[in-house]
């Protein structure tokens, strides 16, 4: 009889993940641990085995995970996170917990997949969420300005922020938002 895959469940934040994995009884083998996004790839080389199967929740940095993971494990699952009862209704909300239990519906094969759209639609998702950037209100623009740098893995240069106190926005202009979306298509997403 072979031996059963490690499932790795993963709850991904905007920062950082918090992974834990479990063996083929149920057992914690891997206990459950925070690690910032730029560490992720490094940290998913040196733990994540090739014969590993893998669970994560749809959130907006599902993808770029999806894609780091895909050449490192054998399965990745992207949770449909409105059907995973059990994390959203369970007393204990805590990020550990919810990475150990994502991996135990993983091994249980319980878990509720969505449909992961290939690259080529993914960017033009993102592309066209692009074309009416210019006629939002500037709260809205730097919404979908930080929603769509948290999508990209790349290290950014952050400067000033927008406000005392609020988030850095790569911006040349070091104010202006819709100037850091204009350095974001010219540096990270430049067009076909």
């Amino acid at each position: 009889m072979s031996e059963r895959p490690r499932s790795i469940g993963l709850d991904v934040h905007r920062d950082n993940v918090m992974i834990a994995g479990i063996d083929g009884q149920q057992q914690i083998i891997l206990e459950p641990c925070k690690v910032s996004l730029p560490r992720f790839s490094e940290w998913s080389a040196q733990h994540l085995l090739t014969t590993d199967q893998v669970a994560l929740e749809a959130t907006s940095n599902a993808w770029a995970i999806y894609d780091q993971l895909t050449s490192r494990v054998d399965e990745i699952k992207v949770a449909n996170v409105y059907k995973v009862k059990l994390i959203s209704s369970s007393r204990a909300k805590t990020d550990r917990h919810d990475a150990v239990v994502l991996a135990k519906l993983l091994a249980a094969n319980l878990l509720s997949a969505v449909w992961v759209p290939p690259v080529e639609v993914r960017e033009l998702r993102i592309a066209s969420g692009l074309s009416g950037i210019e006629r939002q209100p500037r709260t809205a623009c730097t919404a979908s300005f930080i929603a769509i740098i948290y999508s990209y893995p790349q290290e950014i240069p952050l400067v000033k922020p927008i406000r005392p106190g609020g988030r850095h926005c790569p911006s040349p202009a070091r104010s202006n938002c819709r100037s850091g979306m204009n350095w974001f298509i010219v540096n990270i997403y430049p067009p076909c």
